[in-house]
């Protein structure tokens, strides 16, 4: 069984493109990670508490929504088994820090 997990992040430009490269090639036989960008929907900064994040929601922000419309797609496409939404900080590492996604799936 392979399961399909979708990994949300918030990302711009070529940063953007190398983090869906990134994320999808970190999948293995037993999972397989699809990248969704959640940078282009809204600014970081209207969100950055979750209560804000609920105010907005409530407000039924279009952008928000569309946001919304088009992760449950792509879940449903890709019959993901999860979704994991990461803010993963720079390191003199590489981009990922602790959060490159893996999996340890017996």
């Amino acid at each position: 069984m392979t399961f399909t997990i979708i990994y949300s992040f918030n990302k711009h430009g070529n940063e953007a493109a190398f983090w869906s490269r990134e994320i999808a090639s970190a999948s293995t036989t037993r999972c397989r990670f699809i990248p969704f960008n959640h940078g282009p929907y809204l600014p970081p900064a209207s969100y950055g508490r979750a209560q804000l994040l609920d105010n907005i929601y409530h407000g039924r922000n279009p952008a928000l929504l569309r946001m919304y419309d088009d992760v449950r797609r792509l879940a449903a496409r890709e019959q993901a088994s999860a979704i994991v939404s990461a803010r993963p900080e720079r390191s003199s590492n590489g981009p990922w820090r602790d959060s490159v996604p893996r999996c340890d799936v017996p």
